[in-house]
Formats: structure tokens, sequence, C-alpha cells
């Protein structure tokens, strides 16, 4: 009879796992959930807490950098070539170039056989300061460099030689040169006629302020060469011009704002030829005891 040969390892089962090793294993596994679980509540905590802050930083940044946009436009910096915002008043007697903030320049046309036509140019002549424009229905100006705000304006013209529609008188407030600029318009003509005015986009769009374009007032000195003192007092939201110390309009309203680029002009009708001169120009700001001011 065959013998059967037992062997203990196969036979025998394996040993069950130590009690404790498992119970260690679960306790392990609950403190790793408790601790995602502490996590996720310490995140849900502090997040709103850095967004906040995160967005006051963000706020501190934005204004600090406002802040030195602003100085650096207000100095000359940026923003054009304008120099700081005047404070103290100003006069300009343009009896030389050298004391003043206007340009000389001239821009002329070749002709065949002829002299060069000058089509517009800004001189400094027997003390005056002259404008002129031979380009028909033209708005030529020039202007000062210098950025003033609210107060009176004033200025003497005299035209030296016009035709109708033709024109000469102050510019104000230049918020910005090129494309995009906005100035206000005050002029007078020969004939005895005032308009007052917005420009835009290099005059390409021309609103009138009051009177509905140009109107007809009595103040003004129709003599050939005669001088007519023109005065405009600016404030925000308002404008009062004057001729000779008269009142010849009033104007309401909010684009009269801020501080700006001021400047001469002269308009130029359907033949051109317009020459005007501008003498004894003045600045006074609206906080102090400016001369006239309403």
């Amino acid at each position: 009879m065959p013998t059967t040969v037992v062997n203990d390892e196969t036979e025998s089962s394996e040993s069950p796992p130590n009690s404790s090793i498992l119970l260690a294993d679960e306790q392990h596994e609950q403190e790793i959930v408790i601790d995602a679980l502490e996590a996720v509540e310490v995140v849900g905590t502090i997040s709103p807490l850095v967004i906040l802050v995160g967005v006051g930083l963000a706020l501190i940044f934005f204004l600090s950098l406002t802040g030195i946009l602003l100085v650096l436009f207000l100095s000359g910096t940026i923003g054009g070539t304008f120099q700081p915002l005047r404070t103290e008043p100003l006069q300009v007697t343009f009896d030389s170039s050298a004391e003043s903030y206007w340009k000389i320049e001239e821009e002329t046309e070749l002709q065949p056989d002829q002299e060069p036509l000058v089509l517009r140019a800004s001189a400094f002549a027997d003390g005056q300061y002259r404008l002129m424009s031979n380009v028909p229905n033209e708005l030529f100006w020039t202007t000062a460099g210098v950025m003033l705000g609210p107060g009176v304006y004033e200025v003497d013209v005299m035209f030296n030689q016009s035709e109708t529609g033709s024109g000469a008188g102050l510019t104000l407030l230049m918020h910005e040169e090129g494309e995009n600029d906005q100035f206000l318009l005050y002029q007078i003509d020969p004939d005895g006629f005032v308009w007052i005015g917005l420009c835009q986009s290099g005059c390409e769009i021309v609103m009138p302020l009051t009177g509905g374009g140009w109107y007809a007032v009595e103040a003004i000195d129709q003599s050939r060469g005669g001088t007519n003192r023109l005065k405009v007092f600016v404030k925000e939201s308002e404008l009062v011009a004057y001729v000779n110390d008269v009142e010849v309009g009033y104007v309401f309203d909010w684009r009269i704002s801020g501080v700006g680029d001021v400047g001469l002009l002269v308009e130029s009708g359907e033949v051109g030829n317009v020459s005007a001169d501008f003498d004894n120009f003045s600045w006074q700001p609206h906080n102090t005891s400016a001369v006239g001011a309403p």
C-alpha cells in the first residue's frame, strides 16, 4: 500500500493578520481624512480675506499709477508739449519773440515763374503778433503751449486786410492737439459780427454755442485798422464774452470745463486773404481779483 507523505507547509493555512496592525492602518486613514477636512475648512475661511487683500492692493496700485500719470501730464512730461499748469497771471505784449510764447512759422506754395505764394504765416511785426491766411475758408490758429484754466482772457485785435467771412479772435481750453482736440472759439469780424462756439477734431466739427452762428453786435469798431479789445471770462460751465468792455455773449454749457492751451486765430472767407494783428494779451486766474471779472 503506497505511503502518503503529508507536507506540513502545504497543508497548513496562512496565519491570520495581526489585528493591531489593522487598527493602526484604519486610525491613520481616519487622521488623513480629518486633516484634509480641516485643510478645506481653513482654505474656505482664508479665501475671502485673500481676495479682499488682493483687490485692495490692486486698487492702491491703480490709484498710485493714476496719480503718477497726472503729475507727469501736468508737468509736461507726457500728453504733448504743454508747459506745467500756470497759476500766476500772464501778460504778453509781443514786443519781441523772445518774451512771447507764440511761434513764428510760414507755409508757402511754389508757383511757375512767380514768387512763392504764402499760404499762411505767423510772425512778429511792429510790436504785435500777426496771423494771415490766403487759403479760402480756413481756420488758422497758433497756440502758446501754456496750460491755463478758468479766469479772464483778453487781447487786442486789429484787421489789416479781410474779405467777407473773415474773422479773428481767441481759442481757449484746448484739451488735446491733433484729431482729438477740442477748444472754445471766440472771434469777431470787421463787419460787426461775433461768433462763439466749440471746435472739435481740428475744427472739422464746429458748433456755435450761442446766437446760432455769427450774430451782429454794436460794440465792434468797424473802421479799417481799428482796435477791438476782446475779453472772455471763463469758469466751470460758463463763459461771458465782451468787446470793448461791452458784454456781447453768455454761454452755459457743461463742455466748458477743465484747463487747456490758449491760442490766437484767424478765419478766411471764400476768397481767403485775411490778416490780423494781436497785442497786449493777458490772463488773470479766476481765484484772483481779475480786472473786469463779473
